[in-house]
C-alpha cells in the first residue's frame, strides 16, 4: 500500500505478484520459497523507508511478511510431531500469540502513520 500511495504502480504490481507467488508456493509446498519471500519483503520495506515512503505501511509490510513466514514454518514443524502431541492446542496457542503480535503491530503502525501526518 505504501508503494501504491507513492504512485509507484510497477513496484506495487511486483509486490502483489510476490504475494501471489508466495501463496502458490505454500500450496505447492515449495519449502525454499518462504525464506526468499521473507527476504524480498523485508528488503522492499527497507527500500521503501529509504525512499521516504510511509513508515506505517513499510512497518506493516515487514511484520506481515514475518507472520507469513512464521506461520508457514510452524505448520511445517507440526507435521514432524508424533500423533500423541496436542497439535490442535499448539496451533491455537501459537495463532493466539501471533494474533497478539499482529494487533500490537497494527496499533504501532497506525500510530506511526498518524505521527507522520502531523
Amino acid at each position: 500500500m505504501g508503494y501504491s500511495l507513492a504512485g509507484m504502480e510497477r513496484v506495487t504490481f511486483w509486490v502483489i505478484a510476490l504475494g501471489i507467488l508466495w501463496l502458490a508456493a505454500v500450496w505447492g509446498r515449495w519449502r525454499w520459497f518462504s525464506p526468499v519471500g521473507l527476504f524480498v519483503s523485508l528488503f522492499l520495506s527497507i527500500i521503501g523507508l529509504w525512499l521516504g515512503l510511509s513508515i506505517g505501511w513499510m512497518f506493516s509490510g515487514g511484520i506481515f511478511a514475518l507472520v507469513a513466514w512464521d506461520v508457514e514454518d510452524f505448520s511445517r514443524k507440526l507435521i514432524l510431531l508424533p500423533a500423541r502431541e496436542d497439535i490442535k492446542g499448539m496451533k491455537q496457542r501459537h495463532l493466539i500469540r501471533v494474533g497478539i503480535i499482529v494487533i500490537l503491530s497494527l496499533l504501532i503502525s497506525f500510530g506511526l502513520n498518524s505521527l507522520m501526518i502531523r
